[in-house]
């Protein structure tokens, strides 16, 4: 990410020290207070990234684990803040400059993890636009049922083949900058790398008649889910291309759409087999 993309770094200082310092410090104490501007980076930081996760937080893109530890982090920094307002405060009046530029050097070890975690936080709200268009990229009308029994007895393979042939064919604007086929790792058929920014990943996991045929078909998907994100990915694609005429399969499928509506997990988006038919028509027409 270039730098003029990057969060900007506020170097500002504490009124209240400042205007303690007027008060009773000498002008060379005060010169002193301004010369560690960037204590009073923890206080924007902390500012800044506590309106960026509330936002991230009301959008869904962090999960309610990382809120808590993003939050947990925040009131670290919080209290590092304080520690150091007291001891600047307490400096000033013993009119020791010199040590108020070593606590200077202190807290600038400490603003890069302050920028990082920002940065992160950045990245996932960046990251809901980028998902928005990627699931536009599969949008897709929906399809009678009845076309959905192409996919009775469709081998796995087949369709992952075939849907890495559509990407490949409708990324003509070139969205996606790399498109990596049969990872053969647990959870994730396809990698998709948008071409721009920051370049994020999302993985698409192919379902085909069989897999949803299985006794096991719920248990090993929410596991697959699970397993993707150790690929780093931003979000997960689920294509469903199982035949919707059978009415055991259409329960399967009904209820594990339901199930992701109602947990309304953003990391997720399936696409129903009434769509993943139309994707796969222009593909084998």
């Amino acid at each position: 990410m270039s730098d003029s993309n990057k969060p900007k770094v506020y170097r500002i200082v504490l009124t209240e020290v400042l205007g303690l310092a007027e008060a009773v410090a000498p002008s060379t104490i005060q010169s002193a207070i301004r010369a560690t501007g960037s204590f009073g980076q923890y206080n924007q930081y902390y500012e800044e990234a506590s309106r960026i996760l509330e936002k991230a937080s009301t959008a869904g893109t962090i999960s309610p684990n990382d809120v808590s530890s993003i939050r947990a982090t925040l009131d670290k920094w919080r209290g590092l803040s304080e520690e150091y307002k007291i001891k600047i405060v307490e400096l000033t009046k013993e009119n020791e400059p010199e040590k108020l530029v070593d606590i200077k050097k202190e807290i600038d070890e400490q603003v890069p993890g302050q920028q990082e975690m920002i940065q992160a936080m950045h990245e996932k709200m960046l990251g809901t636009k980028i998902w928005s268009n990627v699931t536009g990229f599969f949008a897709a009308k929906i399809s009678d049922k009845e076309k959905t029994a192409f996919f009775e007895d469709t081998p796995h393979a087949k369709i992952v083949d075939w849907l890495f042939k559509w990407i490949e064919t409708k990324n003509n604007e070139n969205f996606f900058g790399e498109i990596i086929h049969g990872t053969r790792e647990s959870g994730v058929d396809i990698i998709v790398q948008v071409s721009s920014g920051s370049k994020q990943k999302f993985g698409i996991q192919v379902k085909n008649n069989e897999d949803v045929k299985a006794k096991d078909f719920s248990q090993k998907l929410k596991a697959q889910i699970t397993d993707s994100k150790k690929h780093k990915v931003q979000g997960l694609i689920l294509f469903f291309a199982a035949n919707m005429t059978d009415g055991s399969v259409e329960k399967k499928i009904s209820n594990i759409l339901s199930e992701i509506s109602q947990i309304d997990d953003t990391f997720i988006k399936p696409i129903s087999p009434e769509r993943a038919i139309t994707i796969i028509s222009e593909v084998i027409s």
